[in-house]
């Protein structure tokens, strides 16, 4: 999973509907775990909040820990510090579908297929 990832995807949220670009930098992996930033951006003509309360804008930066699951195509990761989860699968060693979905006052769903664009070298 080490490497970034990137999606542009259609998404829908209490404020109307609209794309969103994200990108997952995914900096390190232990067996079927794996944790990383995933960082979005809006166009400013919805406005969000996350559902921590924090703040207001049209783009963030949050991290992200994830699974692989059993059968070693399934992936569930979340947000630290806030409610959005993703519930995808592996289609091969570089694409990932998935299912977004945040809960809660300001809660957003859209769906997208991440494609790695470049290995990273995990920390020593």
């Amino acid at each position: 999973m080490i490497g970034v990832w990137r999606a542009v995807q259609p998404t829908g949220t209490g404020k109307g509907f609209t794309t969103i670009e994200i990108e997952f930098r995914f900096t390190e992996q232990k067996g079927p775990l794996f944790q990383g930033t995933y960082v979005w951006q809006l166009p400013e003509s919805i406005d969000v909040q996350l559902n921590d309360g924090t703040k207001t804008g049209w783009s963030g930066e949050e991290r992200v820990v994830g699974v692989i699951g059993w059968d070693n195509r399934s992936v569930t990761l979340v947000d630290d510090g806030d409610t959005g989860q993703f519930q995808g699968r592996l289609v091969n060693d570089n694409v990932m579908e998935y299912v977004y979905f945040e809960p809660g006052l300001h809660a957003a769903v859209s769906r997208g297929k991440l494609v790695r664009q470049e290995t990273l070298s995990e920390p020593k």
